[in-house]
Parts: structure tokens; sequence; C-alpha cells
């Protein structure tokens, strides 16, 4: 990979960043806590060393999507109350995930505002951190004795350690606060950013496929729910489809996934002695075995998630039912991202906080063409990552990305256009 600089600083300094990123972003368990408040924390305390720079210009848009997070807090707190059920978990994730976007937009100010760290150096930052992830989880999968030795500091909770032990090793890899669902959209949202940047010509063509490809594997072990990104990023070439090396690259990409798909159908599934490779093997590749032997692209998981949408009453379309959680489960046992809001504050207000998120991004796709589709891509992947679970306004390592993309974009222009 090219070495990227960063404010003339030294290439370990550049490594120091990518690793902070990292943690901030995906975060760590360990047995006294996750280190990511820590370091939210740590952003924060060092922008009030110089509040002038980071708050003297506070831009109007991002005032008010605080505020609109600061209502829906306010939202959450009422409606329990008002209709006597008191339950307010979903609270604790409510906060984080404002006092996160706060850290957030610091971050973005100070790389934005950095006038020897260009637009290529921050997305390859941001694909620096993915390619880390994505080594750490690739060797994991197929090093039993390096995942042992990981997961036991990283997946200490009885829940990080029934995941390995469901999935026999191939899923609840990587270094991540969330083992599963909130890891796997985080992995497709930079799925989707390697299209992204090698449109853009941020990275070539070799660094391209071969993030393609490692990332893809480790994104399918976090949750099949990561191909998204993958196809999503198909889509975004296929339309910015304008030149040759556009031409040439969709056909080298059909031409690789149609080549390991035909390779893989000819596996045969007893031969795989290890058995997390086994494991991946028949998860990753379930639904399309199904279609080839049933004519169903169907999975266990998606068949469980269309029984968790169902019918809702009134009372739970206009204000809803006031209710998170049921003892240790989702109240009426249902993870599904609209079903959960829309039992817990209603299907009316669940619409008002859609319709903001799209506003406000489509507010910031509007500064600058170059960027129009990258944010409508980030409106529709939230959206279907939205289905499978809470995605939009919610799920905080997913907001860490995609926010900080955001802001930066929003807050780089608005410099460059101040400095002419």
């Amino acid at each position: 990979m090219k070495a990227i600089s960063l404010g003339g600083h030294s290439l370990m300094a550049l490594g120091c960043v990518v690793i902070f990123l990292f943690f901030f972003i995906f975060g760590i368990p360990t047995p006294i806590g996750s280190l990511t408040p820590i370091l939210t924390a740590g952003i924060i305390f060092f922008s009030l060393f110089n509040y002038k720079k980071y708050f003297s210009l506070f831009p109007r848009e991002f005032f008010y999507l605080f505020l609109f997070l600061l209502f829906d807090l306010l939202v959450c707190l009422v409606i329990p109350v008002i209709l006597d059920t008191f339950d307010f978990f979903i609270i604790k994730t409510k906060i984080n995930f404002i006092i996160s976007m706060f850290a957030v937009y610091i971050l973005a100010k100070y790389f934005s505002e950095n006038s020897n760290f260009s637009i290529k150096d921050f997305f390859n930052l941001l694909l620096s951190v993915f390619a880390l992830q994505t080594i750490i989880m690739v060797v994991m999968l197929v090093d039993s004795n390096v995942s042992q030795t990981i997961t036991s500091f990283t997946r200490s909770t009885d829940q990080g350690m029934r995941i390995l032990e469901s999935y026999a090793g191939a899923r609840g890899l990587g270094v991540a606060d969330s083992s599963v669902f909130g890891l796997a959209i985080v992995m497709g949202l930079f799925l989707f950013l390697t299209f992204f940047c090698y449109k853009n010509k941020f990275i070539n063509f070799n660094y391209f496929i071969l993030l393609l490809c490692l990332g893809s594997v480790a994104s399918i072990s976090a949750g099949r729910t990561a191909v998204i990104g993958l196809i999503c990023g198909f889509l975004y070439l296929f339309i910015n489809f304008k030149n040759i090396r556009a031409f040439y690259t969709l056909i080298t990409i059909s031409f690789l996934l149609f080549s390991t798909l035909y390779f893989l159908l000819g596996v045969d599934r007893q031969l795989i002695e290890n058995q997390t490779l086994g494991y991946f093997y028949s998860y990753s590749m379930e639904p399309i075995l199904n279609y080839m032997n049933q004519g169903e692209l169907s999975s266990t998981s998606t068949d469980a998630l269309h029984a968790m949408y169902f019918p809702l009453t009134e009372q739970q379309f206009l204000i809803g039912d006031g209710r998170y959680m049921d003892g240790q489960s989702y109240y009426m046992k249902t993870d599904a991202g609209y079903m959960r809001f829309a039992l817990f504050y209603g299907v009316v207000f669940s619409s008002i906080l859609y319709f903001y998120f799209v506003y406000f991004l489509m507010r910031v796709s509007l500064l600058d063409k170059k960027y129009f589709w990258l944010l409508i891509f980030f409106i529709i992947m939230s959206f279907i990552f939205h289905y499978k679970g809470e995605t939009v306004l919610f799920a905080v390592s997913y907001g860490k990305l995609l926010f900080l993309i955001v802001f930066y974009i929003y807050l780089k222009l608005m410099y460059l256009a101040r400095r002419g």
C-alpha cells in the first residue's frame, strides 16, 4: 500500500492514528469494560484545549442534527412515562450515540482543517483501518491458535463465548465491541467504501482487489449482512460506468466472482478437515446452496427475520408501546430494526427520525456532485441494514464511521471554500 502523509508527520505517527481510529470505530471489549468510552472522552477533552477552533464556527446543519438527537432522547424519556412502562433500556444507547457523534465531529474537524492532509489521505486512512481489521479476522479464521489467544481477551463475555461456540469459531472474530450484526454492518460499509476509493483513484487496482477479496471473507465471517456493501459497491461502479477503466474493473470483478462461486460449488463439505473453515463454508454458502437445491435464495437467519415482522395495533402505529426490553429479551421477541422502533415509539415518530436522517445526508450530498452517489448509497445501505437490526441514528460503531465521512466531507468543502 502506498504510504500517505499526515501533515508531514512520520509513518509511526500515521500508524498511531490508524490504531486510534481502529479502536474508536470498532472498540475493544476488555474484562473491565470497553475501551471506546475512554477514547471518546479523550477526544472531547482534547477539544476543550482549543475551544475556538472546534466550536467557534459550529455549522448550523450540525447544530440542528444534535438538536434533533436531543429531541429524540427526550421522546425516549417521555413515552415510557406516559405509557406507564418506565422502560428506559434504550436510553443508554441513545446517549452513547449522541456523545459519540460529538467526538466524531471533533475528529472530522481536525482532519478537515489540516492543510497537509488531503481528501485522498483521509479515505486511505479509513481503508487502513479496514485493512487492519481484515487481516486480524482472516488470520483468526485460518489459525485457531491465534483466534483462541485473541478471543480469550476480547470475547470474555457470555455472549461472545456463546457465539464462538455456536459457530465453531467461524464467527465472533476480529477485535470489536460487537461480534455479529454491529460488526457486520460496519464491515459492509467499509466494503462499499473500497469501491468508492477505487473509482475516485484514491487506491490502485491491485490494492483494490486485495482489499475486496480479503475484506469480503472477513466481512462475511462477521455476518452475511455485510454482502449488502459488496452489492452496493457493484451498483456504484455500474452507475459511474464512464470509461474503459470502469469496464475493465467490472469485467475483472465479475470474472473473479463467478470463478470463486464455481469453485466453491464444487467443494465437498465433508472433505474440509478444518472445523472452523468447514463451518465458514456452510454458513457463507447457505443461501446459494439453498437456491441450487430448493430454488429459494434463503437462509435460517432470513427465515427467522421475516417472522419478526408482524401487524401492529393502532396504538403501536401511533405512539408505540413504550417497551424496548422484556426481561433479558427484546420486547415481543423481535430484533428487527423497523419493528424495534415502531414498538417503542410508534411508526409516526420513527418516520420522522428516518426522514431527518435522509434530509441531513441529502443536504450534504448537494454540496458537491462528486459525493452525491456516495451519500445516496449511504442512505440505501442504512435502510437495508435497518431491516435486519437497529441501524439508522442508533448503531454506534456504524454511526461513527458513516458520520465521520459525512462530517468530514461537509467540513472539508467548507474549509476549501473559505480558502478560495
